[in-house]
């Protein structure tokens, strides 16, 4: 199996005025620091629920047919754009 990103979400879950006035912060120095953050948060928190929360272009890749079902590695699904399937002798 293998997945890749093709297009990255074309925003973060939370913006940067969001989490300025969470922490309460009014000035524009920290900005880069803050919305460094705000990627470094959403990565891990993707990677540890398995799940999208914003919405991105992904390729998935199966060495073979599943038998039963095809579960999704990053939930969740809002359309599928192609599906193909190359049978053993091409």
């Amino acid at each position: 199996m293998r997945l890749d990103l093709v297009t990255p979400a074309a925003a973060d879950p939370v913006t940067l005025a969001e989490a300025k006035a969470h922490l309460r912060v009014e000035h524009a120095r920290e900005d880069a620091l803050i919305a460094s953050a705000i990627k470094a948060a959403t990565l891990h928190a993707q990677v540890f629920t398995r799940r999208q929360f914003v919405s991105a272009l992904w390729t998935l890749r199966l060495d073979r047919f599943p038998c039963r079902e095809l579960r999704l590695p990053v939930p969740p699904l809002r359309s599928v754009v192609q599906l193909s399937y190359r049978d053993p002798s091409g």
